[in-house]
């Protein structure tokens, strides 16, 4: 019974013997997995799924040193020639020879990893400043721009450097990676053949990468930072405001209020542009109904830009009437402006899409006329209620007897069609006399103030006229 027992605790400690060495030799090989698939096979530092944890954990150690973490990503200024010139093999001993001096030239607390091809971040937590920042930035690029003994060359390299300091405003990490790979581009616009550094700072937000900048749209389409200023635009005869333009602004947290339009370009290549132009459209007519109720004697038009993917909508009619319903706009105070560009050769479509807009009672309007198609079937095919006139006509009035000839049979046939002509760009008293002796109907430019903000406007419309900018000194 006794030699039962003993066998029997024998073979249950084998047993566990056994199971504990299966599970820690599958321990082990989890572990090496992990290693391996956060590993760069190529240097063997740490790859780019390993970055984020890197300087998540950088970030820990330099708060409670009361210290700031930063990002320094280098790229090798033209690998792809090396490539080219002497093969892959080459350039693959190179990135090798380059990982071991960024290695070997390191401070303790910095992590060099690599992210992509010719590209290597360094992680550190110990900068104090900015200037700090890029004092290590240049020594990295000092350490790395040494000649390189690979096989029978010596091939010399320069970085491309972009850095970007935590500044513990508790930003994701994924944001300060991004922010670093920003700088690291504008880096290399700068067209330089020798190091160049970068160090981020929020005015490079106006260059994002695609990927930044589409997630800061959508963000800023789910906070509603987008809103509308308006342009006067002004009858040069009496110099009354007689309609407005809308324009899209963004109130970026970053930035303050943007005003330029390449966050519509961007919009616009990422895809955004159209629940933004729709939201617009109906703010737009909200707005105009609230001023028809508060100065109804005063005939007051407002125009609003069509963008192009809108105009391809098969149902823009019946969208637009609807704003129109749920706004109460009155449709003859409203001009849906298309740039001429966007009907490209599907005239006869863009009309179809149209017309029951036009037979509703909204006014139609032709933007940058001249610098785009310049065919005349649109004056002919549409019936047009505005013609704005590109401000690159009336800038050089006066002063170039072509455009002159131009903008004064633009304005004529403008009249013989019974279309109003609206001069873009009027920015001095001379352009307006000039325009105005051209007999043209309306302008908007710097002479008649910015875009602004809807209460600016009331300003306008309890006085009725705009006063014109003084012109500048000198």
């Amino acid at each position: 019974m006794a030699l039962a027992v003993v066998a029997l605790l024998v073979v249950t400690a084998v047993a566990v013997a056994t199971a504990l060495a299966g599970q820690r030799r599958a321990y082990a090989a989890r572990r090496q997995l992990e290693r391996t698939v956060r590993t760069d096979g190529l240097t063997g530092l740490p790859n780019r799924m390993a970055i984020a944890e890197t300087l998540a954990a950088a970030r820990a150690r330099a708060a409670r040193n009361g210290m700031h973490a930063a990002v320094i990503a280098a790229r090798l200024h033209r690998f792809e020639l090396v490539n080219e010139t002497y093969g892959p093999e080459v350039g693959d001993a190179l990135l090798r020879a380059v990982a071991t001096q960024l290695l070997e030239r390191g401070r303790p607390g910095e992590v060099v990893t690599r992210d992509a091809g010719p590209t290597f971040v360094v992680v550190l937590d110990g900068i104090r400043e900015r200037d700090a920042l890029a004092r290590r930035a240049a020594e990295i690029g000092g350490a790395v721009e040494v000649p390189y003994a690979i096989g029978h060359d010596h091939i010399r390299v320069t970085l491309l450097i972009g850095a970007v300091l935590d500044d513990g405003a508790d930003r994701p990490v994924e944001d300060l990676l991004e922010d670093a790979g920003l700088a690291l581009e504008q880096a290399a616009g700068a067209g330089s053949t020798g190091t160049t550094i970068t160090i981020y700072d929020e005015n490079l937000r106006v260059g994002d990468t695609p990927v930044h900048a589409e997630r800061r749209l959508r963000r800023a389409i789910d906070e509603e930072q987008f809103r509308l200023h308006y342009l006067p635009v002004v009858e040069l005869g009496s110099g009354r405001i007689a309609a407005v333009e809308a324009r899209l602004v963004w109130d970026d947290p970053d930035r303050g209020t943007v005003t330029d339009r390449s966050f519509v370009e961007r919009l616009h290549t990422t895809g955004l542009l159209v629940p933004v132009a729709w939201w617009g459209l109906e703010e737009t007519c909200r707005q105009s109904r609230d001023w028809q109720d508060r100065f109804g004697t005063i005939e007051l038009r407002t125009i609003a830009r069509v963008p192009p993917r809108l105009l391809a909508q098969a149902d823009l009619a019946d969208q637009v009437l609807q704003i129109l319903d749920r706004t109460g706009a009155t449709p003859d105070r409203l001009c849906l402006e298309i740039p001429e560009w966007a009907y490209g050769s599907q005239v006869e479509d863009s009309w179809t899409r149209l017309r029951p807009l036009k037979e509703a009672g909204i006014l139609l309007g032709l933007a940058d006329f001249g610098v785009g198609y310049s065919s005349l079937r649109y004056l002919r095919r549409f019936q047009l209620d505005l013609l704005k006139i590109d401000r690159v006509f009336v800038q050089s009035v006066g002063s170039n007897r072509a455009d002159d000839a131009i903008v004064e049979q633009l304005v004529s046939l403008c009249h013989a069609l019974g279309i109003a002509a609206l001069a873009d760009g009027v920015d001095t008293e001379h352009q307006a006399m000039l325009m105005q002796s051209m007999r043209c109907d309306y302008g908007t430019g710097e002479l008649f103030g910015a875009p602004v903000p809807a209460g600016d406007i009331d300003e306008l419309l309890a006085t009725g006229t705009v006063r014109r900018r003084p012109p500048t000194p000198g």
